[in-house]
C-alpha cells in the first residue's frame, strides 16, 4: 500500500477475524513501532504479543481485576470482560516505560511510546488487517497491572486488537476543517482545509 494511501485510508476497526498476521507480518508490524521519534534515543516503551491461548488468560486478568473492583459485579458482565481477548486473534499491549532523564521530558517519552502504538495500527492496515486501540481503566488496575509484570514507572496505554476486518472498512472522512490555520504570512490566521 502507498505511504500516504495507508495514512488517509486507516481507521479504527472494530469487528475482526482470524486468521491473524504470519510471524513475517508480525516482525513487519513490530519493526514500524521502532520507527516512532525517540528524542534521546531512550526506547521509553515496551510492548507485548497476546495470541493463541494467551488471549484468554488475559481475559481472566481482564474478569478478576473487575471482580476486585466490584465483587457483586452481575457474571454476564464478568463473562463478557473474561471475551474481550478473543474478539481478534492478535493483541499487542503497549507500555509506556518512562525513563529518568535530565533533559528529556515525560511527555516527549509518552508521545514516543504514542507514536510506536500508532505505528503498529499504521502497518496493520498496511498489510491488511483491521486494528483498534482500546483503552479503559483496565490498563491501570493494580491486578492486572501485576498480573502483566508492568513495573511502577511504566503505564499500559492500550491495546491493540489486530485481525481481518470482517466486513470491509468503515469510518467517517476526516477533515482538518477548524484545526488548521496557516500563521506567519503577515495576514492574520486564516484557515487551511484538507
Amino acid at each position: 500500500m502507498e505511504a500516504l494511501t495507508c495514512l488517509t485510508t486507516r481507521r479504527s476497526i472494530l469487528d475482526v477475524t482470524g486468521p491473524g498476521p504470519s510471524e513475517d507480518e508480525l516482525r513487519a508490524i513490530l519493526r514500524a513501532a521502532t520507527t516512532a521519534p525517540d528524542h534521546g534515543r531512550l526506547e521509553p516503551w515496551r510492548l507485548l504479543v497476546i495470541r493463541g491461548e494467551a488471549r484468554r488468560a488475559l481475559g481472566d486478568v481482564f474478569a478478576q481485576s473487575s471482580l476486585l473492583e466490584d465483587p457483586e459485579l452481575e457474571s454476564e458482565k464478568v463473562e463478557r470482560l473474561r471475551e474481550k481477548p478473543m474478539r481478534a486473534p492478535l493483541i499487542i499491549g503497549s507500555v509506556w516505560s518512562r525513563k529518568e532523564h535530565p533533559k528529556i521530558p515525560e511527555w516527549e517519552q509518552l508521545a514516543s511510546a504514542v507514536c510506536a502504538t500508532y505505528g503498529i495500527s499504521l502497518a496493520a492496515h498496511a498489510l491488511g488487517y483491521g486494528a483498534v486501540w482500546r483503552t479503559g481503566p483496565l490498563c491501570d488496575h493494580g491486578f492486572a497491572r501485576k498480573a502483566l509484570d508492568i513495573a511502577e514507572h511504566e503505564r499500559i496505554i492500550g491495546w491493540i486488537y489486530i485481525g481481518r476486518p470482517k466486513g470491509g472498512r468503515s469510518g467517517r472522512e476526516r477533515s482538518t476543517a477548524g484545526r488548521v490555520s496557516e500563521w506567519g504570512n503577515g495576514d492574520s490566521p486564516r484557515a487551511c482545509t484538507a
